[in-house]
């Protein structure tokens, strides 16, 4: 029998979250990038990625084609951005608020 400490990771995230508890997830984030370490500023950014990413495509988003084109071209900018050996917080957080503001508007 395994560990509850093995299966309650797991469990938990498979739970969903709603829309609006996801982006202050992400609102919070993006608070605490400024304030934590360059290692702690390349893990955020790592995690913030694939939600955001996640919020532009889910289903209750409608975006027009030309919009959909920003909200892409702005993620690649962001990967871009975290990937970099010193990625400027500042332009992070910036870029990845107006597409959280975004996604609450939507």
């Amino acid at each position: 029998m395994p560990e509850l400490a093995a299966v309650a990771p797991r469990a938990l995230s498979a739970v969903p979250l709603a829309r609006e508890t996801r982006l202050d997830l992400l609102r919070g984030m993006l608070c605490r990038l400024q304030d934590v370490t360059p290692a702690g500023q390349h893990y955020l950014m790592a995690k913030m990625l694939p939600l955001l990413r996640r919020e532009a495509t889910d289903r209750g988003q409608r975006f027009r084609a030309p919009d959909r084109e920003v909200v892409t071209r702005s993620l690649d900018e962001l990967e871009r951005e975290a990937s970099r050996m010193a990625p400027d917080p500042a332009l992070f957080s910036g870029k990845a608020q107006i597409l959280v503001d975004v996604f609450a508007l939507t």
